[in-house]
């Protein structure tokens, strides 16, 4: 007996509206990992502005693709944030890769927590590098909050 896929009973224009969001998301996919690999090309270079510019594409894509899509993306959106803050430290742009850290976590916190975290606990350790405690204090603390209230939801239920 042969169970019934997800594409079973539905409608064939909803069938084929769901085929070409699958088409468009796999182009996103394919048009962000185009930038990814210019802005590791340019970081090479030590281009880092070009790099940077690359990265945020990649940012201002995902906002072109579905909730789902946007979900399956989230922990590489981290990343890609993570990687321009790095970058602007580099070359000693501190302000630029604090915002960026910022903007990030502040963007994760709702829909990835534990990057949000991770983003948090990568700001403040930039903050205590740079002499900041005060600051660097109310990452970690922020970090540790995020991380604490994920902690007390309990077991992931699959």
């Amino acid at each position: 007996m042969r169970g019934r896929g997800p594409m079973m009973g539905k409608d064939p224009k909803e069938l084929e509206a769901m085929r070409e969001q699958q088409k468009r998301n796999q182009m996103l996919r394919t048009k962000a990992e185009g930038h990814k690999n210019l802005a590791e090309l340019y970081a090479s270079q030590d281009k880092i502005d070009e790099a940077v510019a690359e990265l945020k594409k990649i940012l201002a894509l995902s906002e072109q693709a579905d909730v789902k899509e946007v979900d399956r993306l989230s922990k590489q959106l981290g990343q890609v944030y993570m990687e321009m803050a790095e970058l602007y430290m580099k070359k000693d742009r501190f302000e630029d890769a604090k915002k960026v850290l910022t903007e990030g976590a502040d963007k994760m916190k709702g829909t990835q927590p534990e990057l949000a975290a991770r983003l948090f606990l990568n700001l403040g350790n930039l903050l205590r590098k740079k002499g900041a405690p005060e600051e660097a204090e109310k990452a970690f603390k922020k970090s540790i909050e995020i991380s604490a209230g994920e902690l007390d939801k309990g077991p992931a239920k699959k």
